[in-house]
């Protein structure tokens, strides 16, 4: 529940105590970078909060990967010499690779 609070904006502000606040922050501010790879995580290090760090990952990562994801959608093509098989390989490996 900690967690949760310090990314939702109206519940971090509802905490009164500012001791509560700042341990909510911190707990959520370290199970984000324990949960993002490598290579998010170096993108976000710097962030020193918790909801600004869930924002910039939402924001450039997930919108970045879902527009990419569909314009491939959109534009593949079953090409006529291309067995069935391979062009619902290639449909398949756009969402899970």
């Amino acid at each position: 529940m900690g967690i949760l609070e310090a990314i939702i904006v109206e519940a971090l502000r509802a905490i009164e105590e500012q001791k509560k606040k700042v341990e909510i922050e911190t707990k959520a501010h370290s199970a984000i970078l324990l949960s993002l790879e490598d290579e998010v995580l170096r993108k976000v290090a710097y962030e020193e909060k918790a909801l600004r760090i869930s924002w910039h990952y939402l924001h450039e990562e997930i919108l970045a990967n879902k527009l990419y994801l569909k314009k491939k959608l959109y534009t593949l093509r079953m090409e006529d010499s291309k067995e069935f098989k391979r062009h619902l390989n290639d449909f398949t490996r756009l969402f899970y690779t």
